[in-house]
């Protein structure tokens, strides 16, 4: 005989049958989703800025050139601690050609400083929306010091020769990576896919060279991140 409870008794009955249900899905479901890699490309890596305008677009190429050899000369002789007598003479003969065409050549000097500190600080810029983000980059490998049984930070490049044969790229197109592995990199450039989580930190990283060393600046970090060889 079945028999029949007050109303509030069945109303306490579902009100647990409930919970117990809710805790049960806790217990049996993941605790987080697996997370799925964004691909970027090194152009995602660079903030949206407005084009930088040539202050010397109006010079000849000559005289383009010209100026950027009293750069380097004044440069030179600023390492070595001393005014080279040739130099000297160089930097007057440029001077007078400049001067020859009704060319201010403080003001240029002064401007050109400007200008590549306005790149410099451009190539610093980074994409802090980025931050924090699982990221999938393709690029180079560019270890910074070798070892037989691997290594497991580098620098990831955008294209061949970069920090070596030519200039380094700006900050904001190179990525420091430390793995949660070692990989192994027994020539440069070796190409692969990396994944792991951006990070936006300003800093430093000393490159070994066989002619010695460079300090590279970096804008992008990936740490604890996974290396694999590239394909398309």
């Amino acid at each position: 005989m079945k028999k029949n409870y007050p109303a509030i008794y069945e109303y306490l009955f579902m009100i647990k049958t409930i919970i117990i249900t809710i805790s049960l899905l806790f217990i049996t479901a993941p605790t987080s989703a697996e997370e799925t890699a964004q691909v970027i490309t090194w152009d995602s890596l660079l903030p949206s800025t407005q084009p930088l305008e040539d202050p010397f677009k109006d010079l000849t190429d000559e005289q383009l050139y010209d100026l950027e050899s009293i750069v380097y000369f004044r440069e030179m002789d600023g390492q070595r601690g001393a005014i080279s007598s040739d130099d000297t003479k160089e930097v007057i003969k440029l001077t007078a050609s400049l001067k020859s065409a009704n060319l201010d050549v403080d003001e240029l000097l002064s401007t050109y400083t400007e200008y590549l500190a306005e790149i410099e600080r451009l190539n610093g810029l980074v994409v802090n929306e980025l931050n924090g983000r699982f990221v999938r980059l393709a690029g180079y490998v560019l270890p910074l010091e070798f070892s037989d049984k691997g290594v497991d930070e580098f620098l990831l490049v955008p294209y061949v020769g970069a920090c070596i044969h030519v200039p380094p790229p700006p900050a904001n197109q190179i990525v420091y990576v430390r793995t949660n592995h070692t990989i192994m990199a027994d020539d440069l450039y070796r190409p692969v896919w990396v994944t792991g989580h951006m990070g936006i930190e300003a800093s430093t990283r000393d490159l070994t060279l066989v002619d010695g060393s460079d300090n590279i600046p970096i804008g992008y970090t990936l740490k604890r991140a996974v290396a694999e060889n590239y394909e398309e």
